[in-house]
């Protein structure tokens, strides 16, 4: 049970190193490598001839759940085909289960639409991607541009939101044909998906919080994206736990501790694995410690423990921390 190779790839982008260059706008130091491991909650969608982005919002039985712009899947002669990033078997054929039609006079359009598709296996998405509402002058950014997990290298910025209508206006991001769908960023994480360019260099978006409106309200479904947490300082606990993977296993009913156990992880310098559990956990493989992951299983259960009860399961036999959230 071994991490594969192409996650390493990806764990590399997780990894905190920052990127200094003339241009960079003030404090896009500090949000690179955030804005980086964000990149594998992103996917491309395609339907028929056109190409567009979405990210992931929620979970189902065996399934994700995927925002995108609808505008994109007006032409697909057939089901969406969702691509995650550095994958050995990067596409899947995804199934449109949700379209956002106005209910009343005065609803918005919003031009949303969610998708599911299958669960990669240990595909390395992040749950601690909620941000707050933006605020007018904030940095923004996009993932996805031209088919590419595309990142700006320096971002626009928050001109206008309006959560009646649903909406976020940004400028000064060069969007262009492909970027439908893509989440945009501030500093604090996703704040909403990118729907059309409008004039003068502004661009608007779907606020998320209406997106998750419509996965719990109106689909019923589980909203897995929790807010990025403040880390203090975290002492000793950081080099206990630096770069090293900790695969995360839940319940797939009941995810949402365990999003926010991915947080805290992450704030001591883990790269959890998001892992669910389809079926019950009983009678899997007894768990042998190597040297010093003891040491490492003390730590996760002092960071967790607040989350209620936690498996003492923790490691594998092939070497992995592992920690089992029932």
């Amino acid at each position: 049970m071994s991490i594969p190779p192409w996650t390493r790839r990806v764990a590399r982008a997780f990894v905190p190193v920052l990127f200094l260059s003339g241009g960079r706008l003030a404090g896009q130091e500090a949000a690179e490598p955030y804005l980086q491991s964000v990149r594998a909650n992103a996917v491309r969608v395609r339907a028929g001839a056109a190409t567009g982005f979405g990210f992931i919002v929620g979970l189902g039985e065996r399934t994700l759940l995927i925002a995108t712009a609808e505008h994109t899947l007006d032409n697909a002669n057939g089901p969406p085909q969702v691509c995650f990033m550095e994958r050995p078997d990067p596409c899947a054929e995804g199934k449109v289960v949700y379209v956002d039609d106005p209910r009343a006079p005065g609803d918005p359009d919003l031009d949303l639409a969610l998708i599911e598709v299958g669960y990669p296996d240990r595909l390395p998405w992040r749950p601690d991607v909620m941000g707050a509402a933006p605020m007018t002058g904030q940095p923004a950014w996009f993932i996805g541009r031209n088919e590419e997990w595309y990142v700006p290298p320096v971002p626009g910025r928050i001109v206008a939101s309006d959560p009646r209508a649903g909406s976020v206006r940004y400028t000064g991001l060069s969007v262009a044909q492909g970027v439908s769908g893509a989440p945009i960023l501030v500093p604090g994480g996703i704040v909403g998906m990118h729907r059309e360019s409008a004039g003068d260099d502004a661009s608007e978006g779907v606020l998320l919080s209406v997106i998750r409106n419509r996965v719990e309200e109106r689909l019923g479904r589980q909203w897995i994206l929790v807010p990025r947490r403040a880390c203090g300082a975290q002492g000793a606990q950081a080099g206990i736990l630096a770069n090293r993977w900790v695969i995360v296993r839940f319940s797939w009913r009941r995810a949402a501790p365990a999003m926010e156990a991915m947080a805290r992880l992450r704030c001591a310098g883990a790269l959890p694995l998001p892992s669910p559990l389809w079926e019950s956990a009983g009678g899997e493989r007894e768990i042998v410690y190597r040297n010093g992951d003891l040491r490492s299983a003390r730590l996760l259960q002092t960071l967790l423990t607040p989350l209620g009860r936690i498996e003492t399961r923790i490691g594998t036999p092939e070497g992995e921390l592992e920690i089992v959230l029932p």
